[in-house]
């Protein structure tokens, strides 16, 4: 199963999903509440049963600095 992780960046929290050890950011949101409940969800088999379709990242894709903020 996929990890996914909530981290932020400026203002806004973004949900990445963690493929060997690469970090894709599947969505974004500017509340906390709301970008920790769809991580949990994804990370509990929501969605797409852990394992997100590349054309649901795509395009675009952003890698992201995996020394941000993890929150």
């Amino acid at each position: 199963m996929t990890s996914y992780k909530v981290k932020k960046s400026g203002s806004s929290y973004n949900i990445v999903e963690i493929i060997d050890n690469v970090h894709y950011i599947v969505a974004q949101s500017s509340n906390k509440d709301v970008a920790y409940r769809l991580s949990s969800h994804l990370n509990l088999g929501g969605g797409f049963d852990g394992a997100t379709p590349t054309f649901f990242i795509t395009p675009p894709v952003k890698l992201i600095n995996k020394d941000a903020e993890v929150c």
